[in-house]
């Protein structure tokens, strides 16, 4: 089995994580993306937030999400692995982001969860994150362009492939884990909500 190092890994450093962030949540996250890496051929990992979850949504969310991946992918040896991690911040009221890493699942895959988990939301919203592309640049550092002068970005759209995009999806997931928007959570202890693993 794999095991990986996260010293050097960046941690996400936005305005939202200046207060730091919640240990547990943080060591699941490695767990989970360990085990991608050692369970999965081609892991991929998506974003998804569901506005103003309903009571059902941390109890129902392993099913759903095996149910959808096994009819998308029924030949697939691996099982999906997941974190959800519910928050409250004065924007958004009381929401909760999912981290999905499946194996070799796609765009179309991705929107079909999405959009299956907006039953578990009072607002009817279950949307699939858009994610920071990286800029490409030349072995210099300098920006490069395309054609029409645009600057070209790296990676899809949606989802990271993280036998490539390893410490980019890892910087990525511990934004869940920033303590800013936890401490409204009346039991903080049971905010977040992690897969079995085999």
């Amino acid at each position: 089995m794999q095991k990986i190092d996260y010293t050097n890994y960046p941690l996400n450093s936005s305005e939202k994580t200046a207060e730091g962030f919640d240990e547990p949540i943080l060591n699941n996250i490695k767990k989970i993306l360990t085990e991608s890496l050692n369970s999965q051929i081609d892991p991929r990992l998506a974003h998804i937030v569901i506005q103003a979850p309903n009571q059902l949504a941390f109890n129902r969310l392993g099913c759903e999400i095996t149910r959808w991946f096994t009819q998308r992918k029924p030949s697939c040896l691996s099982k999906p692995l997941w974190i959800a991690v519910h928050e409250h911040s004065s924007s958004k009221g009381y929401h909760l982001h999912l981290a999905v890493i499946a194996d070799g699942v796609s765009y179309i895959d991705l929107q079909i969860l999405s959009e299956r988990l907006t039953k578990y939301s009072k607002k009817g919203y279950a949307k699939l994150q858009k994610r920071k592309r990286v800029l490409l640049t030349d072995a210099d550092g300098v920006l490069i362009r395309n054609q029409d002068d645009g600057l070209i970005r790296v990676g899809h759209t949606h989802l990271h492939h993280l036998k490539k995009e390893f410490a980019d999806g890892f910087e990525r997931l511990s934004y869940f884990a920033k303590s800013m928007s936890k401490r409204l959570i009346p039991n903080r202890k049971k905010c977040f909500l992690v897969c079995r693993f085999n």
